[in-house]
C-alpha cells in the first residue's frame, strides 16, 4: 500500500491521542528497513516517555529543548543525543507533512553535526586479519568473520544469507546478491579464495538453506554474530569494542587503501550518497599529507 492511500486516514485522526501517535510512528516507518524501524521505535519511545505519552500534536519546541537537556544529564555521547532528536524532528515534520500535525515545531530546533568518531572504528589489516584467520572456534563463524570483511556487508545482510543468493563465475569468483536497506539489491563479487572455502563448508545444503545455519536450521540472527565478533577479538587480543560493523569499515578503508576507486567502493557497500563513501578518505590512521614532506 502506498503512503498516498494511507495519508487521509492520518489526516482524518489528526493525532489527537496516544493511539493516533501510534498510527502516524507505524505510516512514517513505512517503507524503512526493518533494522532502522527497530532504532526507530526505540528513540521515539524515550521521547513519548518523557512527554508522558501526551499527544504528538500538543509538542512544543520547549519539549523539544527539555528532552534534549534530559538527553545530556543523562551522560549520552553527543552522537546518541543527536540520533534520538533527529529521529524526533523527522517524525514530527512528516506528521506536518501528511497534515496530521499543525505545526511542526522541530523545524526551529537546530543540532549541531555529529562528532566523526570513524577512525577510532577502523581496525587494521592486520588485526582484521588475525581475528578471522586466528579465529578457534566452529567453521562457520570464521567463516561469518571473512564474509562480513570479504563482501562489506551488514550483520543483518549476512544473516539474511540464503545459498541461492550465490552464483559461481567462470573465473572461481562467486556473486552473491545483497538486499540492504530499503530492499534495494546490489551484486557484490566475492574472491575465489573466499568462495572456495564458503563450497566446502556448504556440503550438501540447498538453494534455499541459510549460509550461515542456527543450531535449528533456521538464518542466524544479529545478536549471534555480535557474539561471534565478540570471541574473535578478545582471542585476537584486540582491546576494543569491535562489533559487526567494524569489518564494513574495514572493507571500505582497506580496499580504498589498496586502490579501489570510491565508486565501486560505494557500490559494494551499498552506499546512498557518495559523500559517505568518501568519509573512508579521510581516516587512515597510518596516512597523513605530512609524510610526503621533505622532512
Amino acid at each position: 500500500m502506498s503512503v498516498s492511500n494511507l495519508v487521509p486516514r492520518i489526516s482524518k485522526l489528526e493525532v489527537t491521542s496516544s493511539g493516533d501517535n501510534a498510527k502516524l510512528i507505524a505510516l512514517w516507518l513505512h517503507n524503512k528497513a526493518r533494522t532502522t524501524q527497530a532504532t526507530y521505535r526505540r528513540d521515539i519511545a524515550w521521547f513519548l516517555a518523557f512527554v508522558d505519552e501526551r499527544s504528538l500534536h500538543l509538542m512544543t519546541l520547549e519539549d523539544l529543548h527539555a528532552f534534549h537537556q534530559a538527553l545530556m544529564d543523562q551522560g549520552l555521547v553527543y552522537n546518541t543525543q543527536r540520533r534520538r532528536l533527529m529521529a524526533v524532528k523527522s517524525l514530527l515534520s512528516f506528521g506536518h507533512r501528511v497534515g496530521a500535525i499543525s505545526v511542526d515545531c522541530g523545524k526551529p530546533f537546530e543540532l549541531k553535526a555529529a562528532t566523526q568518531t570513524l577512525h577510532a572504528r577502523i581496525m587494521s589489516e592486520a588485526d582484521t586479519l588475525r581475528m578471522i584467520h586466528g579465529f578457534q572456534g566452529q567453521p562457520r563463524d570464521a567463516l561469518i568473520l571473512l564474509t562480513l570483511y570479504a563482501t562489506g556487508a551488514r550483520a543483518s545482510e549476512v544473516c539474511s544469507m540464503s545459498w541461492g543468493h550465490w552464483v559461481e563465475q567462470d573465473n572461481g569468483n562467486a556473486i552473491v546478491a545483497i538486499t540492504g536497506k530499503g530492499d534495494k539489491t546490489r551484486y557484490v563479487v566475492v574472491p575465489a579464495s573466499v568462495w572456495t572455502q564458503l563450497k566446502q563448508y556448504r556440503a550438501e545444503a540447498t538453494d534455499a538453506a541459510p549460509v550461515f545455519p542456527s543450531r535449528t536450521g533456521r538464518h542466524l540472527v544479529r545478536s549471534q554474530i555480535n557474539r561471534i565478533v565478540t570471541d574473535a577479538k578478545q582471542q585476537a587480543g584486540i582491546d576494543k569494542a569491535v562489533s559487526p560493523h567494524w569489518f564494513r569499515h574495514a572493507h571500505a578503508s582497506h580496499a580504498l587503501h589498496r586502490g579501489a576507486s570510491i565508486g565501486l567502493v560505494k557500490e559494494t557497500l551499498g552506499h546512498a550518497s557518495l559523500d559517505t563513501t568518501a568519509a573512508y578518505l579521510h581516516v587512515s590512521p597510518d596516512e597523513s599529507s605530512g609524510l610526503h614532506l621533505g622532512l
